[in-house]
Order: structure tokens, then sequence, then C-alpha cells
């Protein structure tokens, strides 16, 4: 009764106790759950430089910029990356006092042509011309200034003014780096003699596995040992990790193959009658336009002689057109002008939004056709209309375009002048440039030329084909943990061959060697734990499919385990002993042949079966990416040419090819440097040149970063 009276009296410590304990408790779970954050805002994708950034609003910037278009990983990426550009540019350009002003924003955007911004210039330029668009400038212009651009339109102008902004921020800091550059002339007088020495060698390639492994024995200290020789290539600026995988390929069967050909023969009789051969033909794989065919354009096709030899309607097929089956129908013949020389009135249309695009076609349509009622009755004359409502560069010759070659115009117009007008008739076509008012004045040549509709079917396997090599993958993974056998043991048991990819991060979509793409996103999220714990050796329990880039058929399986967890830094000997192991092997087997005789390379040859002595001549110590003519990319192999005396054999050497022995013939004096000023000045020019990349490679290197995409991607 004494204790249950002091608790009463001190009811507070009971409280605390227990809110010390409920706390405890929460505290616990959200160490435990990484999806939790009590402290922080669990919408927070990273932080760049102290910046945090929202993923809804990285979400709908990504959305308003890319409106769903094109790859959604490449664009989250992009932005991504944007967003880190946009935060260190702008700190940065704080600290020195660099900033862009609402007037020189306006310049950037409308101004002359000397302060157009680079951005501006690329998406507001005719391509045909490439001159700015001024009268597009010009309306988006006014639909600000009036406030009736629409919704959509707002959005994506105000990115890219952040971007026009952005990339003039960059262009200052770059001055000021980039003026700075300078070039000793020592170091001009050195690359030029780099580049330009030259020098005669023998050889003698030794591949490694012409060298017995026996009594070669590597231990972790040698590991270890070549690791610290070699930290630059063993170091990572991030994480990363790899896997071992094994590919299950999927190739259509004999059966596959006769379906579709079948499936092919099947729809031959509604191709020989049907009305509309271009839509029939679209709607089956294949495909039928406008153009006439020439004898030459079909030199490679399959049925060229049979085509210009029967009547219009004939169909031939099934037949084998590289991977696919096809059947194709003789639609038409006609004589075809080898050149057409023509000439136009070119209006540009609105692309500010879907309505005023219509609302311009429209208008500029009717006006092209007032235009030719006028030029037939004779009271108008084209060389004049051309001068004053044309708008790109051959308003100035009465709108002549001269003669040109098939495909020598966008497509809709080559169509319209080879295969659609007669000479003298006026026509309007659209194209990409805006609507054309088009006369055909002369042609020259004439062949025979054939138009074809055809419908195809993709030879890939069949559904019930894929579902076989899934399973096959599926047990193989089942068998490996029936066994508790990692990837590697169970792929030496079924004598399967085992890849091994290169590192990748914990963001990546692509896993060098096997793919790109959503299914090596879930790869790697898998590979890094995101859905649990894995450890090196896990075989991942998923069976990951992978597409054509041709066809929508899945043409390989992938099974995956984890093979190393690199951490940020110098890689430990434990996390690359795989792949570091041939690497300190071959130098082991380097200094086994460090005692054999070298009085010749041909005695040195004649030891192995697949060594002979070869000969280069000319290379260069600079030569580009260290290639050498019949060797290929081989730098230890250049260094060593340059450092051994003339007549004299060298140590061996560990290539990438093998090991080599090498004896220079010709090593002449270095050549002086003729105009040591204009190696100077060539020389700042090009490092200039690269210093944008260089300068904000540096800054994000030095950024504190904390990219934790993978919670939500």
């Amino acid at each position: 009764m004494a204790l249950i009276g002091t608790i009463r009296k001190n009811t507070w410590i009971l409280v605390g106790m227990l809110g010390f304990g409920l706390v405890a408790l929460v505290i616990m779970f959200a160490i435990n759950d990484s999806n939790i954050n009590l402290f922080g805002n669990p919408n927070a994708m990273g932080t760049i430089a102290g910046e945090p950034i929202d993923a809804q609003a990285f979400n709908q910037k990504t959305q308003d910029l890319y409106g769903g278009q094109g790859d959604f990983l490449a664009n989250r990426e992009n932005m991504w990356n944007y967003y880190v550009q946009q935060v260190l540019v702008e700190k940065e350009a704080a600290k020195i006092g660099l900033a862009v002003g609402d007037d020189e924003l306006n310049e950037l955007q409308f101004g002359s042509d000397n302060m157009i911004s680079p951005i501006i210039r690329q998406r507001f330029s005719d391509p045909n011309t490439r001159q700015l668009d001024r009268q597009r400038l010009e309306s988006i212009r006014g639909a600000i200034q009036s406030q009736t651009l629409e919704a959509q339109d707002i959005k994506y102008w105000r990115q890219q003014e952040e971007l026009v902004e952005l990339t003039s921020l960059q262009s200052k800091m770059d001055a000021l780096v980039t003026k700075a550059v300078y070039t000793p002339t020592w170091m001009a007088e050195q690359t030029y003699q780099d580049q330009n020495q030259r020098v005669d060698f023998d050889y003698v390639l030794v591949p490694f596995d012409q060298i017995d492994d026996a009594g070669i024995e590597v231990t972790d200290a040698d590991i270890s040992s070549y690791i610290n020789a070699n930290k630059a290539a063993f170091t990572n600026e991030q994480p990363t990790r790899s896997v071992e995988y094994i590919t299950f390929s999927v190739s259509p069967t004999g059966r596959d193959s006769m379906q579709l050909r079948n499936e092919v023969r099947s729809m031959i009789a509604d191709l020989r009658s049907n009305d509309n051969d271009s839509l029939f033909a679209v709607q089956n794989g294949g495909a039928a336009d406008a153009k006439y065919f020439t004898r030459d354009e079909l030199r490679s096709h399959p049925m060229r002689d049979t085509l210009f030899d029967v009547s219009a309607g004939s169909v031939f097929g099934p037949y084998i057109d590289g991977n696919t089956y096809k059947a194709v129908k003789v639609m038409d013949y006609r004589t075809v002008a080898d050149s057409v020389k023509s000439r136009h009135i070119l209006r540009p249309l609105d692309k500010t939004s879907q309505e005023a695009f219509n609302n311009s076609y429209f208008a500029e349509k009717a006006r092209l056709d007032s235009l030719i009622i006028e030029l037939e009755a004779g009271r108008a004359v084209f060389d004049t209309l051309a001068a004053q409502l044309g708008t790109d560069g051959t308003r100035s010759t009465g709108g002549d375009l001269g003669y040109a070659g098939q495909g020598g115009m966008v497509k809709p117009f080559n169509d319209l002048i080879f295969f659609q007008a007669e000479k003298g008739e006026y026509y309007t076509v659209l194209t990409e440039f805006g609507l054309h008012l088009v006369q055909v004045t002369g042609t020259k040549g004439a062949s025979q030329g054939v138009r074809l509709a055809d419908i195809s079917k993709l030879i890939v396997p069949s559904e019930t084909t894929e579902d076989s090599i899934r399973n096959l993958a599926q047990d193989f993974i089942d068998d490996a943990y029936a066994a508790n056998q990692t990837l590697r043991e169970a792929a030496i048991a079924a004598n399967m061959n085992v890849q091994t990819s290169p590192g990748f991060e914990r963001n990546d979509y692509n896993v060098q060697g096997i793919g790109t793409g959503q299914t090596s996103r879930d790869l790697v999220r898998w590979a890094y734990g995101e859905d649990g714990d894995v450890s090196v050796g896990d075989i991942a329990p998923e069976v990951y499919a992978y597409a054509s880039t041709v066809g929508y058929y899945t043409d390989k399986f992938v099974v995956s385990g984890l093979a190393s967890i690199r951490p940020k830094g110098l890689a430990k000997a434990a996390n690359v002993k795989n792949d570091v192991m041939p690497l300190v092997k071959n130098e082991k087997k380097a200094e086994k042949l460090a005692s054999v005789k070298r009085d010749s390379l041909a005695g040195i040859a004649s030891q192995y079966d697949e060594a002979s002595v070869q000969s280069v001549q000319g290379a260069a110590f600079a030569a580009p990416n260290a290639f050498v003519p019949g060797l290929g990319a081989e730098p230890k192999v250049l260094a060593a040419v340059f450092s051994t005396k003339q007549g004299e054999i060298s140590e061996p050497i560990v290539g990438n090819s093998g090991i080599y022995f090498v004896k220079p013939t010709y090593l002449p004096a270095a050549p002086a440097a003729p105009n040591a000023a204009d190696n100077k000045k060539s020389m700042t020019q090009q490092t200039r040149g690269g210093m944008s990349g260089l300068l904000y490679n540096a800054m994000r290197k030095a950024a504190d970063i904390d990219d934790a995409r993978h919670k939500f991607f």
C-alpha cells in the first residue's frame, strides 16, 4: 500500500516514463522503417548543397516539361541533373555577385540577334533556313503581354525562362574561368613532340592462355597490393554494386515461324480484294504510301524482278524479307522523273498552341486557295506573289527551288512533286515548315516506278515459347535455392556461362551488358536491397524479362545474383577479388617470362604456338586513345616502346591482349615545334573549349548531394 501511495503522489514520474517509452518505441519503428521520417519532410527526395528537393514538385516539373513524352526514366534523370545544375550554379553565382536582371532576361528571350539566348535560338529557328523565327517569337511575346497564353504553354515558358537564366549564369562563370587559361611554351613544345615523334618497332605478343597457370598462386595480400598500386582504377566516387547473371535467350521455333507464315498467307485474299490498300497494309504490319519505287530503289527487294513484269493488282507471298514474312501487292505503275524543278510560296503557321495552329492553318489555306484562283485566271504572277508573301530564302528568286532529286525534299513535299503533281498546276501541301503553295516547273529523266502495298509479320517467338524459356529460368532459381547454391555454383553445376556486370549506382536504370529501362531499374533496386536485405552471393528471386528493341516480344530472360558491394572510396580486396584475380595472375605470368632469354624476338616467339614477330611503322606516343595500328588500344606498350633504347628488347609488358616484348627499330630525335605561338594558341582554345564541363564537374564533386531518389522510383 505504501508503494501505491508513493506512486499516486508522484504520478508525473509514471506519465514521464510511459511517455519516454512511447517515444522510444516510435523511434525504434522509425529507425527500422526507412519510409518514416519524423523530423524531416517525408516527401524529400534528397538535398543539393543544403537545398531540399520535394518529390511532388519534382514530378510536377517533369510532367510540365516533358508532358509524358519520351523515356520517363531518362526524363527523371535529366530533371535531377537539371536540379543539381540549377542549385549549384545559382549558389556559386550568388557568392561571386553574378546575376541576370529582368531587362537582361527579356533581351535573352526577345532581344537582338547578338543577345538572344542559345536556348531560344535552338528552339525557335526555322530548321530549313536556320534563321530565327521572329514572327513566332513576337506572337508568343504578345500572348504573354496580353495574358492570353494557354496554361500549359505558360508552364512550359516558365521552365524555359529558368533554363535561359541558368544558361546565362553558367556562361558568365565559364567566361571568368576560361579567360584565366594559359598554356606555357614548354608545354606546347612537349605536346607537339609527343604528337609528332614517330617510332618503328617489332614486337611479340604472347597470349595469356599460352602461359601455364601451374605454380601461379594469388593471395589476398597480392590482391591488396594490386589495388593499392592502381588506386585510381579501384576508387569509387559513389558506392556501386554489381551482379552476376545468366542469360536465357528466347528465339522463335520452327513451329512459331510456320504459324506466322500461315497468318500472312491467310490475309492474301483480303489484300488482293481490299479497296483501301493503304489502310489494310498499315493495319496488318505493313506499309503503303504515295511513293513509286524505281527498279534501282528496289535492288535489294526479294521480288524486284517480278514486280515490274506483272499487272497492277497482282499479289505475291508469303516470302521472307530479313526477319519478317511478307506479302506484297502491286498497286499501280507510273513514269517517275529522276529530278523535278519546282517553286513555292511558304507560309509559316502559329505553333504556340493547337488552337492557334488550327486557326493559322485555315487562314493560310484560304489565302493560298485564293492565290491559286488568281494565278489560274492570269490576274497574278507567281514571282511577284513569292516576293510579297514568301517567308524563306527563295522569296528573292520568285520561290524557285531549282531541281531536286528523289528524297531531296521533306516527304510530303517530295511525294507531291514527284508522284502527284502535274507540271504547271498549282497545289498546297503541309510540311513541318508550314503551308506551301507549289508548282512543278520542269522535270529531267524518267524511270518506270511501281507503287506497292505490303503486309508483314515479324518472325518472333510465340507466347508459348516465351513461357517455356521463362519456366526454365525460374526452375534454375528454384533448384539453386533448394541446393543452397550461389548463382556461380549453380551455373557451374548446370554447365552454364556466367557474366558479371560493371558496377552501377543506386539510382541507375542501366545495367551494362544486360539492358536499360524499367526492368533494369527493378534489378538495381533488388541489388541495393530496396525490398529487403541482400548479401553478396544471394540470387534474385525474380526472373527479369527484357523486351526486344524491334517488335513487342521478350527476347531474353535474366537470372541474377549479387556479385559485389563496393562502398565509396578505395575498394576492399574482398569486394573486388573476382575482378582483380585474373589481373594479378597476368602480372605473375609476366614475372615468369622475365627469365626468358631475350637474345632475339624470334627466339621468344619460337617458344609459343601462337606467337610471332610483327612490325609497326610510324607509331606516335600521343596517339588518340593510345591506339597502335595492328594492336588496338595498348597504352603500356606505347610507353614501353618510347622508353626502350633502339635495338634493345624490353622487359615483358602486361597489355590488354597478352604479354608483349617490344624492340624499337627506328627511334629518331623528337622534332622541334615549328611555331610555338600557334601551338600555344591552339592548345589554349582546346582547353577552354572543355572548361565548362570541367568547372561544373568540380562544383558537383565538391558539393554535398544527398540523392534519395531510390525511395520514390
